[in-house]
């Protein structure tokens, strides 16, 4: 049969608190309930309850206060999202930029290291090739005297005086030899770092005195005049250094001294100063002119390769004078002009009420 149904309505209002068989009095119908009692087999006597939402003007005057604050919560949270990227981007292109100059700075440095390696490199190959064209002539030279005089004084034919003279370039020739190869040898030292510092309590007028020996009889036979220079006044002074060393670099400077002086003077002598004592070497000499005076301190150089045939030497001993007075904390300052002479200075510091120590 069919169902019976019996329908009754009743309202909600605006809270949705209470039912009411009448309207709310606010805005239209917030929502009407509808009962409906359905007689059937399987719910006999039962009620069944529908419910209908129905929109208001009260609500519609909600949705929008809604809106805003959803939308400034989205706003907000946009915003603080947006500023920690923006904070992260920048940690990160600070955090890139002082990686990429950390790697900049060492890739220079690397750059620079291997320039410097370079350029050692270029040197070291042009000190073999100098020292094989040095070696080849500075070394057979005395060489070859060595051997001729030695031949001819086997002779019989040889007057007393010829064997005398004999005798005599066989001496230069041997000591020609030893200075070459002591200075060959002193120069692969001092390259190296191998050189020893011996420091030891020194009287410089007996320095002087020992270093001047062998050139003093060089200048007689030169016809050029030898003068010592003393400081009179500090007579008993003394310092600390190592004398061979000192006295090498002074040997050095007198030999260049001699060997380019054809008339005048050689002086040798020292000053006390305040704090160093100043060592010093001038002649009359041909004189260096100013682009010289910095590359003659380099091995195997000499200003004109004319004064190599003229005058000898293997273009060590100025190397030699400054590597050394180097390691005795001192340097050598050189003022000289072109035909007017030359005048070095070897300044060693020093205290006069404590003896100053090479490190």
């Amino acid at each position: 049969h069919e169902p019976e149904y019996v329908t009754e309505s009743k309202f909600l209002n605006s809270r949705f608190i209470d039912l009411s068989v009448e309207k709310p009095s606010i805005g239209s119908e917030i929502a009407s309930v509808t009962s409906l009692k359905r007689f059937c087999p399987l719910f006999p006597g039962k009620s069944l309850l529908a419910i209908e939402i129905l929109p208001t003007n009260e609500f519609f005057s909600i949705l929008p206060n809604q809106k805003f604050i959803l939308t400034a919560i989205i706003s907000f949270l946009t915003t603080i999202l947006m500023t920690f990227f923006v904070r992260h981007i920048r940690n990160l292109e600070y955090n890139l930029k002082e990686i990429i100059a950390e790697q900049t700075a060492e890739i220079r440095g690397q750059l620079v290291a291997l320039t410097e390696a370079k350029t050692q490199i270029e040197k070291s190959d042009q000190l073999k090739t100098a020292f094989l064209n040095n070696i080849s002539h500075e070394v057979r030279t005395p060489l070859n005297g060595i051997l001729g005089f030695s031949l001819m004084l086997g002779g019989e034919s040889l007057s007393h005086r010829e064997k005398e003279e004999c005798l005599n370039m066989l001496q230069i020739s041997s000591d020609r030899l030893t200075s070459t190869i002591n200075n060959y040898m002193d120069m692969a030292m001092l390259i190296t770092g191998n050189m020893p510092v011996r420091a030891q309590r020194v009287n410089p007028d007996q320095l002087i005195l020992n270093a001047s020996e062998k050139y003093r009889t060089l200048c007689i036979r030169k016809n050029i005049d030898f003068q010592i220079l003393t400081d009179e006044n500090n007579d008993d002074v003394q310092f600390y250094t190592d004398p061979d060393l000192l006295e090498k670099s002074l040997s050095h400077l007198l030999d260049n001294a001699v060997k380019f002086t054809n008339s005048g003077r050689v002086t040798i002598g020292f000053l006390y100063q305040v704090d160093r004592i100043d060592f010093f070497v001038r002649d009359t000499g041909i004189g260096i002119s100013k682009d010289a005076q910095d590359l003659i301190f380099n091995p195997f150089t000499q200003e004109d390769i004319r004064q190599k045939n003229a005058y000898g030497g293997n273009g060590l001993g100025l190397s030699i004078a400054m590597e050394s007075v180097s390691l005795l904390k001192g340097r050598i300052i050189l003022q000289s002009e072109k035909g007017m002479g030359s005048a070095f200075t070897v300044s060693i510091p020093f205290k006069t009420d404590q003896f100053n120590k090479p490190e």
